[in-house]
């Protein structure tokens, strides 16, 4: 992502990581960092575990308010439902990026074959949806076997 966007001519001024282990003053602390830069535009790509501590903390010092702007990846936006309400409020104004699969016959197809095995593998386990990761692995593993059946011939 960075490549793509210094191709397109947007200048990146600052990278800050944050380490998964970081406590929520370590949080502040790489926040106020950027404060003091007078950043005013951010990308942020980081587990949905970290995001969740980060945007709170990110309005708690008056970053989420009109004249920031914040652009969130595909990781934390697949993640975006299972996080509490207080966060996703807390985000309210974000951008974010993620993967669309087109509703089809096909996919309606995929997900109830999907959903039957997993009840006749694990009848006792609660079925979980699928998401965009579980279809694009599945269509991977195809491709995959696809290639070596060709290989075979």
């Amino acid at each position: 992502m960075l490549d793509s966007l210094q191709k397109s001519g947007i200048h990146i001024s600052h990278m800050i990581a944050i380490p998964t282990s970081s406590t929520d003053d370590e949080i502040v602390e790489k926040l106020s960092l950027l404060m003091a830069f007078q950043t005013k535009v951010f990308v942020v790509h980081l587990s949905h575990s970290l995001a969740s501590g980060f945007f709170l903390n990110a309005k708690k010092l008056g970053m989420m308010t009109k004249g920031y702007a914040w652009i969130v990846t595909e990781t934390t936006m697949s993640f975006l439902h299972s996080m509490d309400s207080s966060v996703v409020e807390s985000m309210e104004g974000v951008l974010g990026m993620k993967h669309y699969i087109p509703a089809s016959r096909e996919l309606y197809n995929f997900t109830l074959r999907w959903r039957m095995k997993m009840f006749n593998d694990h009848p006792n386990a609660e079925v979980l949806e699928l998401d965009v990761h579980g279809i694009l692995a599945y269509d991977t593993g195809l491709d995959s076997s696809k290639s070596s059946r060709k290989a075979e011939n």
